[in-house]
């Protein structure tokens, strides 16, 4: 073979080489076992967000020496955390601080108003983008979890610009669905145009960091989101590589926008003295009263359609011109609509509840019409975040559906009964 043919055969195979996305390290031969690694041009397809590889390339080394010797500390007592015997966090006063990087990589406008209540997928799309680059954290830091307000783990993230900070949600024992609830019920509330839930953006967040945010509190804390969290059989099974080249692991968790200037609900402006009984439909209600009770009576819908077990005075919040729902986590866990929902027909054939937002029922009427609810909310869910249904079940979206008819026969009802009122 002349040596003119044999430079032609090598550069075809240099050719196929470079097209398949791969090269050899130097000083390897063709035959050799090596670890692939994509070239420069294929890291230029990743998108630098919370789920492209390149977004952690600068906190590829997270120091758990802390983690590490809370985990070997022997425990008094067992974890157990249970309604009979649990142990209250105060929120801890230094969080982890993310490893800093070269500032032309922040974005240099937050692009979320923690000032604004004004929600809407238009205004969404540029705040969800931010929240979900880790480039844009500065730091997490563990949430208080005390019995008698909040038990679940959580996270506050503080972001580099505008004093913007978000709440991360991760699944957990005995609350498995936290992170997945929060996510659907901010795509059910833009779906219906309700616009109450702020900004709820899906990112996965490398279990390491969230060790050593643990680590900075005691050794019972950390080992507690160990045991509940990673270690637990049915969220590590959820849990994924952070890229196809490396080996470590995942979590996918919610980020909500934290809003400020909220106060509880029976503190705010809006809020109507003797609220659900003027909400029965039977005893007349002043013009003042009206857009108070529209938002009171729409919020018990949407926990109605959502089913979520958890809202009492201590979760329920408005703003100076809105009610703003906020801690969906114990919604979607069963089909049936909401312990203790003024939102029912007894036996006798009655419901606590007959005065209703005329713009919402219309919205609704909408999504009666051949399980439309259902099907649009499960082909936003696929469209928008890739994998949800590893975790999240359908009948959960057709359980939505079904309170929706099942709420149709309230005000049905209502209407029979002389006692709606659409305001």
């Amino acid at each position: 073979m002349k040596q003119r043919d044999i430079v032609r055969i090598l550069a075809a195979c240099l050719v196929v080489v470079s097209f398949s996305g791969f090269v050899l390290p130097k000083g390897a031969s063709a035959g050799s076992k090596i670890r692939t690694t994509p070239t420069t041009r294929s890291r230029r397809k990743e998108p630098a967000t919370a789920t492209g590889c390149t977004a952690y390339e600068h906190l590829d080394n997270v120091d758990l020496k802390h983690f590490e010797e809370k985990m070997e500390v022997e425990l008094d007592e067992q974890i157990e955390q249970s309604s009979a015997k649990f142990t209250d966090f105060k929120q801890g006063r230094v969080g982890w601080k993310l490893p800093k990087i070269h500032p032309q990589q922040h974005q240099t406008d937050a692009k979320c108003d923690p000032k604004s209540s004004d929600f809407s997928l238009k205004h969404d799309t540029a705040c969800l983008r931010y929240l979900s680059d880790h480039r844009n954290w500065e730091s997490i830091t563990p949430m208080a979890s005390i019995l008698s307000q909040a038990r679940t783990i959580k996270f506050k993230v503080k972001m580099y610009h505008q004093n913007v900070t978000a709440i991360l949600k991760v699944s957990q024992y005995k609350f498995l669905y936290e992170p997945y609830a929060e996510l659907l019920a901010y795509n059910l509330d833009r779906l219906l145009e309700v616009n109450r839930i702020p900004p709820v953006a899906w990112v996965s967040v490398p279990v390491d960091w969230l060790r050593a945010v643990a680590s900075t509190q005691d050794a019972m804390y950390t080992q507690w989101v160990e045991k509940f969290v990673f270690s637990n059989k049915v969220v590590s099974k959820t849990l994924k590589p952070r890229c196809p080249f490396k080996n470590d692991a995942t979590i996918r968790a919610s980020l909500q926008l934290w809003v400020d200037n909220v106060v509880r609900y029976r503190k705010s402006e809006m809020a109507v003295k003797q609220g659900l009984s003027k909400l029965t439909g039977k005893i007349d209600f002043k013009e003042t009263d009206t857009f108070g009770l529209s938002e009171l009576s729409s919020s018990l819908v949407f926990d109605y359609l959502i089913a979520n077990n958890d809202r009492t005075e201590k979760n329920t919040f408005a703003t100076v011109d809105k009610m703003i729902y906020l801690d969906q986590g114990s919604s979607f866990y069963g089909r049936d609509p909401p312990r203790g929902t003024p939102l029912r027909i007894t036996a006798k054939h009655n419901t606590s509840v007959c005065v209703f937002s005329k713009r919402l029922k219309e919205v609704l009427e909408g999504y009666m019409i051949d399980t439309k609810l259902k099907k649009e909310l499960n082909m936003k869910l696929t469209d928008d975040y890739p994998g949800i249904w590893e975790f999240v079940k359908k009948w959960q979206t057709g359980a939505v559906q079904s309170r929706l008819e099942d709420f149709k026969k309230i005000w049905e009802y209502c209407e029979k009964a002389g006692l709606l009122r659409l305001i």
